[in-house]
């Protein structure tokens, strides 16, 4: 009983709520960031040679 009141009360804590706000806005970029490595680097030959070739290899 005493640990979950422990964990309670440190949930409430006024840092960790801010490092878990902080954590959740940053979701949507690590998601965003994870897609553009994925497009970056698919490992498919053709699709790699179109990349290196779009925009004279300045994407």
């Amino acid at each position: 009983m005493k640990i979950r009141n422990y964990y309670r009360d440190l949930g409430k804590s006024t840092a960790i709520l801010s490092v878990k706000q902080g954590l959740t806005l940053v979701i949507p970029f690590l998601i965003l960031g994870s897609f553009a490595l994925l497009f970056k680097s698919f490992p498919y030959p053709p699709y790699q040679e179109f990349i290196t070739a779009f925009l004279g290899g300045g994407f």
